[in-house]
């Protein structure tokens, strides 16, 4: 069920400004409620919330008596009680930080019976070494309600950033959206980038949540995409789930992927959970921007264990972190000991692209961007077989750098 907050228009000159403050309030450490009076800001510490932020429910750019509308978390463990305070948003922009081995808790405590939801329409949300919680606590709440990355408080191509990493994990218990079914603007991006990040998705199935009574949903995540109704189109919207490293998504109750193929209609698409591989295959899931649209391998990158619409069905990511490769200069061949990937040096042409005849994503490749700032470099055909770069990857010669694919008593008459 929708809950709509009356409040002031912030035209896109006030969303500007606000983004512009680049001075995080930091959370004072220790345990305690986002409420509390242990948000410090500049030289002010000791602030109430709605000190710092003008409002008591998160941050919305543009609200009078705002201070910052970026936040850190960088110690402690906070809780917002959204059963006292209502929805937590960031809306218009803003930036959440939490880093540093702190938690933050968002608890639908004792609040509706679907529990009270998260608007994020924020610039970026970071969970570094961090873990940020949704959970839930009765006798009236009997779910924790849904986190909608983009809701109905969003705007047209408005893009948000979420980055887990160093061990940063999101736990909730309840739904995770990506757009808000029926009501998200046109042409957004949701950039969704883990490496040693962590996904963990349970309670989708404990209440069933519904918005604009478009969608009636039980599973632990969703990705809609909206019908533009005014110009009979899709809406255009981005959703990137990329890994960068390594990191892992469980989910109990399933994945849905909802297409609304005309307004208030999405066909049979949300009737039916899908697999890791089919977000893959639909290049929503990637490893380091690749995906299955490339004709990139998914076991390349990816192991899964348990049942697709089961419990504990879990991806783990073996992707790593993409580095660029380049040639240690002078001549050579393209198979010799002269390539370095990051701090890997004097390594074959094999070790760093796995394979000797070029580069095909998803060998076992240190990187996909090859660099060959100087030198003479031979590729011969005749040993190693033609000369391929496939699904994605850049080669780049600069600095006079010579690349030649030579065919040397190659039995291939052509």
């Amino acid at each position: 069920m929708k809950r709509y907050t009356m409040a002031a228009v912030c035209l896109a000159a006030c969303c500007a400004a606000g983004l512009a403050q680049a001075q995080p309030a930091t959370w004072g450490g220790g345990t305690g409620f986002w409420n509390d009076d242990n948000w410090n800001f500049d030289t002010q510490t000791a602030l109430f919330a709605d000190e710092v932020f003008g409002r008591t429910n998160g941050v919305e750019v543009g609200t009078a008596g705002e201070l910052t509308t970026d936040v850190l978390i960088d110690s402690g463990d906070v809780t917002y009680d959204s059963g006292a305070w209502g929805d937590f948003r960031f809306k218009n922009g803003g930036t959440l930080t939490l880093t540093g081995g702190s938690t933050f808790t968002i608890d639908s405590n004792d609040s509706d019976q679907d529990g009270v939801w998260t608007e994020w329409d924020g610039e970026t949300l970071t969970i570094d070494n961090a873990t940020m919680i949704r959970t839930f606590q009765g006798p009236g709440s009997e779910g924790g309600g849904a986190m909608m990355l983009f809701s109905w408080r969003n705007n047209d191509n408005q893009v948000t950033d979420i980055n887990l990493t160093n061990g940063g994990s999101f736990v909730n218990d309840g739904q995770l959206w990506f757009g808000a079914p029926g009501d998200q603007a046109l042409g957004i991006v949701i950039n969704m980038t883990l490496n040693d990040g962590s996904l963990d998705l349970t309670g989708g199935d404990r209440f069933e949540l519904e918005n604009d009574s478009t969608l009636f949903l039980t599973n632990d995540l969703t990705f809609t995409y909206g019908w533009d109704g005014d110009n009979s189109q899709p809406k255009g919207e981005t959703y990137n789930l990329n890994f960068t490293g390594p990191g892992s998504i469980t989910v109990d109750t399933g994945i849905i992927v909802a297409r609304e193929e005309a307004p208030g209609d999405y066909g049979t698409s949300a009737d039916s959970k899908v697999t890791y591989q089919q977000l893959w295959d639909q290049g929503i899931l990637q490893a380091n921007g690749f995906s299955g649209v490339q004709g990139v391998n998914f076991n390349s990158f990816f192991s899964t264990t348990g049942v697709f619409d089961g419990v504990d069905y879990t991806l783990t990511s073996n992707v790593v972190p993409a580095v660029p490769v380049v040639w240690e200069g002078g001549d050579g061949n393209w198979n010799d000991e002269k390539w370095t990937a990051g701090a890997q040096s004097a390594l074959f042409a094999d070790e760093a692209l796995g394979r000797n005849d070029g580069l095909r994503v998803g060998s076992g490749e240190l990187g996909t961007n090859i660099f060959i700032n100087d030198g003479n470099v031979e590729f011969d055909t005749s040993i190693w077989g033609g000369f391929v770069f496939k699904s994605g990857g850049t080669l780049n010669l600069s600095g006079g750098a010579v690349l030649t694919v030579v065919s040397r008593d190659s039995t291939d008459t052509d």
